[in-house]
């Protein structure tokens, strides 16, 4: 369609804009496919034509097209960037539509989002108080779009340590779905996010899993599972399993998440289900294969700087080399202990795991 453009005898404004939503539909195509640097590299491109073309159509597209870009810049490691061009969605819509307009209250939750992962939750929330409201002025209470809304905010409030909260949004999330048991893209985040909260605030791993199959149904029944977000929800799954000590099943269900995240491309969400994958095999008395899973577990975390995930990513290193007897094993549960006494979560048992074996030792 992008080629045909160029022969196309339209006029250069609406040649400019059709060509603009091409280039946006073509990045969409490269985000889902695992490519997210052709993707925002194209994206560039529309906004571009975008900012260029005159007129309301023009402003609504770079709108949805800038909503896209800071998505890509925050899966990158850059929510401040992301932030910005989320802040320039929320004015323009703003401008052309209803406040409470669908696609106002989506940039705006987005723009809540960014803030989130910049450090400034109390600024998210605050926000995302108002995208609520506004979203149950105009869709009415309990009704199934307000799933996305409250799942959101229900995240926000478990960042900020309201676990009863963020519990109490994801449950009414989950009871405005048109048919809760139905696998749908509907029912994945909600799910996904009430087993997080399950899993890492209450200790209930069994529960928890039972949360991330349904997401992972959910999002499997709309992208496959091959697709990154599927694949994420089956790592939550396969961590949950290895808590619950069904180390069997989780080493199956993390093995084939891994392996999907792999052909996506998506290494940003990797390292966690690999370490995940080493964990149950070690379990499992596979210390040979475990090793070098979580060697490049360990590499992928070390690059993302995060010292909680990199603390947890050496731990498990740590505890398969230790077992074998090496000395850098317990050098590495030595720093990473601190961490993950300080960061971790409640209920995380690799804390458990890393103490007793510094005591053996």
């Amino acid at each position: 369609a992008i080629q045909a453009l160029e022969r196309a005898p339209w006029r250069e404004g609406p040649r400019a804009r059709v060509r603009a939503n091409a280039l946006q539909t073509l990045a969409y195509a490269y985000q889902i496919g695992g490519e997210p640097a052709s993707a925002a590299a194209l994206l560039d491109s529309a906004l571009t034509l975008y900012r260029t073309t005159p007129g309301d159509t023009a402003r609504e597209q770079l709108a949805s097209a800038l909503v896209n870009r800071a998505w890509l810049h925050a899966n990158d490691g850059r929510p401040d960037v992301g932030a910005r061009l989320m802040e320039e969605s929320v004015e323009i819509r703003t401008d052309l539509l209803d406040p409470a307009h669908p696609s106002t209250i989506n940039s705006m939750s987005g723009l809540a989002s960014m803030r989130a992962r910049t450090g400034d939750v109390e600024g998210a929330l605050a926000l995302m108080d108002e995208v609520v409201q506004r979203s149950v002025r105009y869709y009415g209470p309990g009704h199934p779009s307000l799933v996305g809304v409250l799942t959101s905010y229900g995240s926000l409030l478990r960042r900020r340590g309201e676990v009863d909260e963020a519990e109490a949004a994801y449950r009414e999330a989950i009871a405005m779905l048109p048919d809760s048991s139905a696998p749908s893209g509907w029912s994945a985040q909600p799910h996904n996010e009430l087993g997080l909260l399950l899993l890492h605030e209450r200790g209930e791993a069994a529960r928890a899993a039972e949360h991330f199959r349904r997401a992972m149904s959910g999002f499997a029944a709309v992208r496959g599972f091959d697709d990154a977000w599927t694949a994420v929800a089956r790592g939550n799954l396969a961590s949950a399993l290895l808590t619950a000590g069904r180390p069997e099943e989780a080493a199956t269900e993390a093995e084939a998440a891994a392996a999907a995240l792999d052909r996506s491309g998506a290494t940003a969400f990797l390292g966690p289900v690999l370490a995940t994958y080493g964990l149950a095999l070690h379990h499992l008395g596979r210390q040979e294969e475990a090793t070098p899973v979580l060697e490049r577990a360990a590499g992928l975390e070390r690059a993302t700087g995060d010292p909680l995930r990199i603390a947890r990513a050496e731990a498990s290193l740590g505890l398969v080399l230790a077992t074998r007897g090496s000395p850098e094993g317990t050098a590495l549960l030595r720093g990473a202990a601190p961490v993950l006494d300080e960061r971790g979560n409640r209920h995380e048992p690799l804390r458990e795991w890393v103490h007793l074996a510094l005591e053996r030792r």
